[in-house]
This record gives C-alpha cells, structure tokens and sequence, in this order.
C-alpha cells in the first residue's frame, strides 16, 4: 500500500517536520512554564511550614504573612486566567476572606493576645471568614455555564439572610455561649457548642455542592472525565482537617507544627478550585501558546508595541485572497486574525449583478408606466375633445355658415353673432374641462361664462343684467345645462330682442331665470338639449307677460344629475 500511495512534495513534507517541531517545542516550553509554577509553589508552601521550627516562634508567626502571599499570588492568578466577571469577583472575594483568616490569627496571637475580648472576637469572627468563603464558592459555581449577559443571581438572597443570621449568631456568642464556651479564667476552648457544628455542616455542604454544581453545569464531557481531580483535593483537606482534630490542635512533626486551621481552610477552597481550572470545567484565560500552535486558523497575538508575541502556524502578516483583517483589543496589547470573506464577496457581486437587473427592469417598468400614462392621458384629451366639438357643433356650423358670407350686407351684425358664439364655445369649452372627473362645479364659474357671453350681446347693441346671487355648487351636468339653455335661446332668437336680464338662484330650488323682450319665443329644433334636460332631470318652464318672455329652469329632484361633464 505505502509503495501504491502518492509521494507528497518536499516543500509540504518540509511544512509539515517544520510544523512538528514548532508543535513539540510549544509542548517543551508549556511543561517547563508548568513545572516553575508548581516548584514555586512549593517552595513558598515549605517556607511556610518551616515557619513553624521553635527558631522562628519569637517571630510571632511568620507563618502567616507567608501564607497570605500565597494565597494573594493565588488571587492574581485568578484575577488573570478567570474572564468570567462574575466568578472572578466572587473568586477574589474569596481570597480577601482567606487573607482576613490570617491577619486575625495574628492580632489574635501576636497583637492583641493580652486583650481577651479582643481575642475572643478575633475567633468569633474565624467562623464569618469561614462560612462566607464557603457561599462565595457556591455563587462561584452557579454562574458556571453562565453568559455575561444573563440577569445576575436573585434567588440567592435567602441565602444571604441565612449567612448575616449565623454571623449575627457567632459574634453574640458572650450572649449565649451556643459558638464556644471557654475555660474559667482562660482562653482555651472548654466546648464546642450547636452553632459551631451548625457552622462546620454549612462549610461542609457548600463546599461538595460546589463541586457537584460545576461537575454538573460543564458542558465539556471531556473535562468531567477527570472529575476525580477536584474531588481528591477536597478530599486532602477534609483530611487534613480531620487530623487537625484528631491531635485537638495543630499536628506536630517532632517540634515543627505542621499546619493550623486557616492553612486547611485556604487548601479546601484553592485546591479544588485549582483542579478545576486545570481540566477545563471552569473556563480560563491561559495557555495562549498551546492553542495558537494548534489553531487552523491566521492569528497572532501583539503586544503593545504592536509586536508579534504568539502566532499561529498558517499566520502570515500579508492577506490572501479573500480575506478581511481584524482586530480587537485585550489587555497589555491586542489580536488579530484574518476572516474568509470570500464567500461573501462572491455574494455581494451576485447582489450587485442582481440589483443592475432589477434596476434595469425597474427602468423598463417606469418607462412602460410614463408610457401608459401617456396613452391614458392622450385617450383622455381626445375623448374630453370629441365631446367638446360634439356639444359645439351646431355653434361651429353657424359660425362657418355666417363667416362664408363674407364681407357684403349685413357683415358687422354676423359678425356680432359670431362673436357672441365664439364667446359660448369658448367659456362652454372652459366649463367642460374644468368640470372633467368632477361631481360639482361653482355656480362663480357658469357666472363668469355669462358675463362675457353679456359683454358680446352689449357690443351688438342688447341691454343685459346678471343676478349671480351667493355662491354654490351645483352637479356639472346641471351647472352645464344651465349655459346650453342660456345660450339656446340668444341664438334661436337673435334680432328679436333688445334686452334680456338673468338670475342665478341655485338655493331656491330654480337654477336659472331669464327674460327677454320678444314678441314671440322661438324654440327651435335641439333635440339634443331636451335630451339632456331629461338626463339631468330638469323642466324648463315659460310664461309671458307685457311683451316679456320669461324662461326658469327648475330642478325636478334633489338627487339627480352630475353624472358626466358633458350636458
């Protein structure tokens, strides 16, 4: 099979040894930094122990500076490699109860040793360091699993009233004695009272829910693996805490003191933790260099000056095709990678091909639309001229009848005439496209037709008056009938009269009142007219009285007419 296989070219089996290398040598340098750390450790935790030899009792417990370094190195650590907000404060909080543990141990014994009830209080105040710790690490492994967005925790409030409670309890302790009873005349402990085991199960439960709690709130089913870890060291400081009162007081090897209880305390809360944050149930900020050697993807991490401190193996500072740079800030530099973005490039050019498409059939749509407008507008126009030139064709007729005449005989009167219906076709035309797609028309519009329509009669030598009357609005039909009548009988009875006078009264109930003084009415033939008094409902009415004719167009119901501009 391997003498069938393909054999890679020796550039890319030089990548890959060279990449082997950087592998392993990343590997090298994890486990050197790992080991400095745990020696370190060590070392400080056997400083602290030999603290305990007789040569350095007169010190008065140096032991305890010692171990609050620890413990402060530790809460550094923690403010360093947790990115969590919330458990990191927690965590430090945490640290600051540990701390006061040891700096009450030495007013307790070195400070304020001759001042009993100084004294008594520094050991009543030993059991709030050690049930608050206790909760802190409980809210610690409930926000496990937790996003920074996520609403803080609210139902721990009992909780908190139950803490305040038993350190209300503790420190009234002369009170009651329920914490301690003390021998008569010292401050050695006679008793242990129902507080104190009331305190002792409250550390206790805490401690294995916490375990239990982030063990079962890790989503990596690798690191619940190893589950054993955090539980064999809280199993170390139960132990530890066991012998503690097994030898009733601080073990001894030979004359060295091994260790107190605030030293088994801090073990119980960082060793665990620590075994935690080791294998991945608690999510930390560390080992940049491990993952950026294993990371497919192109990233480096810079210092502030903008140097390269950690990079991946495909990182290069040029972009390839397709790729976008980014960059965010982190604390002491900042990170950057670079993102395929040529998927999206591709989809923004098929975007850009599409848009120019639908602008283009946009274009088409708003030119098929002027289009279409235009045809409509152009239909309109014609159909609102055909019936214009219907209604004026017998007015243009006369006029072409009078005009072919010519000059001789009788021009000026034709000409008068021809004047009079130029000045009804003109207004009549003006009313009809004022009126277009309208239901109403103003009786001031039909009063200005027939106050030009007077000022021709006037200049052939006719008396006129015109009563407009207030304003109003009548149904176009209607309000073009009223001129149609109008003008109908001047020219059917043009040369007759001499005078002719007209009312406008829309309000009481008669459109149109008209007089002129003629012998004799003549009507004439318009069967178109009659036509359209029918449509419009109308009745035309006449009466004559001392050689007057009078003419009042009435309405024969409220509702009719306006249908159409055209009369």
């Amino acid at each position: 099979m391997l003498a069938n296989s393909p054999a890679l070219p020796y550039n890319q089996i030089k990548k890959i040894r060279e990449q082997t290398r950087g592998d392993q040598k990343a590997m090298l340098t994890y486990a050197k930094a790992q080991k400095r750390r745990v020696a370190a450790f060590i070392l400080g935790l056997a400083l602290a122990v030999s603290t305990g030899l007789p040569l350095f009792r007169a010190l008065h417990s140096p032991g305890a500076f010692l171990y609050m370094g620890l413990v402060l190195a530790w809460a550094l650590t923690v403010r360093r490699r947790i990115w969590q907000r919330r458990i990191r404060h927690l965590l430090l909080w945490c640290c600051t109860l540990m701390i006061l543990s040891f700096v009450l141990r030495i007013c307790r014994y070195d400070l304020f040793r001759d001042l009993p009830p100084v004294t008594e209080y520094c050991l009543y105040l030993y059991g709030v360091c050690y049930t608050g710790a206790a909760l802190l690490s409980f809210l610690a492994a409930l926000c496990v699993g937790r996003g920074e967005r996520e609403e803080p925790l609210r139902s721990t409030l009992p909780l908190w009233l139950a803490e305040g409670a038993l350190c209300a309890v503790m420190l009234t302790n002369p009170l009651h004695h329920w914490f301690y009873t003390f021998a008569p005349g010292s401050q050695d402990i006679a008793r242990h009272g129902s507080v104190y085991i009331l305190m002792s199960a409250w550390c206790a439960f805490f401690a294995i829910a916490t375990i239990v709690l982030v063990l079962h709130r890790c989503r990596n089913s690798a690191s619940r693996r190893w589950w054993f870890l955090p539980v064999g060291a809280f199993a170390v400081g139960v132990g530890l805490l066991v012998w503690y009162f097994l030898e009733n007081g601080a073990p001894k090897a030979g004359n060295i003191k091994l260790f107190n209880i605030q030293e088994v305390f801090c073990l119980t809360v960082i060793l665990p933790f620590e075994a935690m944050f080791r294998i991945g149930l608690i999510p930390t900020n560390s080992d940049y260099e491990f993952f950026f050697r294993r990371a497919v993807i192109k990233a480096a991490i810079l210092d502030e000056s903008g140097e390269e401190a950690v990079v991946s193996p495909s990182y290069s500072p040029e972009p390839g095709e397709g790729e976008r740079l980014r960059r965010s800030a982190i604390p002491g530099g900042s990170v950057v990678w670079f993102e395929d973005v040529g998927e999206l490039l591709r989809l923004r050019e098929e975007l850009t091909a599409l848009n120019e498409e639908l602008e283009a059939e946009n274009e088409l749509i708003r030119e098929e639309n002027r289009l279409r407008e235009e045809h409509i507008a152009s239909e309109t126009r014609n159909r609102l001229y055909d019936s214009i030139s219907r209604v004026l064709r017998p007015q243009i007729a006369a006029m072409q009848a009078l005009m072919a005449q010519g000059e001789g005989a009788g021009f000026r009167e034709r000409l008068e005439r021809a004047l009079v219906m130029g000045a009804y076709m003109k207004r009549m035309g003006n009313l009809m496209l004022l009126g277009d797609g309208k239901k109403t028309l103003s009786t001031g519009e039909l009063a200005l037709s027939l106050g030009e329509s007077f000022e021709y009669l006037r200049l052939a030598g006719i008396a006129c008056a015109l009563e407009a009357g207030a304003e109003a609005e009548l149904p176009t039909g209607r309000l073009l009938a009223c001129y149609r009548v109008f003008e109908h009988f001047i020219e059917a009875n043009y040369g007759e009269y001499h005078a002719c006078r007209l009312a406008l009264t829309p309000e009481a109930g008669t459109l149109l009142r008209m007089e002129l003084d003629c012998p004799e009415l003549l009507f004439g033939e318009d069967r178109a007219l009659r036509e359209v008094l029918a449509a419009q409902k109308l009745r035309l009415e006449t009466a004559l009285a001392d050689d007057t004719w009078r003419l009042e167009l009435r309405a024969e119901a409220a509702g009719g007419g306006g249908k159409g501009a055209e009369p």
